[in-house]
Formats: structure tokens, sequence, C-alpha cells
């Protein structure tokens, strides 16, 4: 479990680049359904303001949060290929 007070934050994935790189974001909370933040090469629209990828193009895929938010707890995964790369467990702070 990480714990975060408010700022930014960032969460490491970096992966090889290749043409079969594939890369998703994936929040996970409680006791909801998994949603992507990142799929296809696009943060999902609604996310824009607040969630983006470093640099894609040399193999940095780490997911930046701005502001970070007490809804922002729960599980981000970061898969290449339906493989899990990296997973991190967040808990915001008051």
């Amino acid at each position: 479990m990480s714990l975060y007070t408010r700022g930014d934050v960032k969460l490491p994935c970096e992966v090889t680049p290749s043409t079969t790189t594939n890369v998703k974001w994936e929040h996970k909370q409680s006791y909801y359904a998994p949603f992507n933040i990142y799929i296809n090469g696009q943060i999902d629209e609604k996310l824009r303001r607040r969630f983006s990828i470093y640099n894609a193009s040399v193999g940095d895929y780490s997911l930046k949060i701005l502001r970070i938010q007490d809804f922002d707890t729960g599980r981000y995964s970061c898969f290449n290929r339906q493989q899990l790369i990296k997973t991190y467990d967040i808990d915001v702070l008051g």
C-alpha cells in the first residue's frame, strides 16, 4: 500500500517499445468494476485533465495523476498485451 497526500503522483511503468506494444492502465476501486484510464494509445476523454502518460514513444508508460484526490484511492495496474507489468495500491491521505 502506498500512501499519498495531495499533489501529483507518478506511477512508473516501463515497456520496451515494439510493434506489439499494447499498454493499458486500469483503475479498480474497492466495490466497483475496473475501468480503463489508458488503452489503445489514448487516455479516456473524461480523465485527460488529470491523467497523462509520460513518454510512450521511448517506452515510459508511467501514469501521472495530477492533484490526487480521495476518489483516486484504489489499485492501479499497468498491462502490456494482457500481461501484468506493475500494480500499485494507492491510499490518499486527507
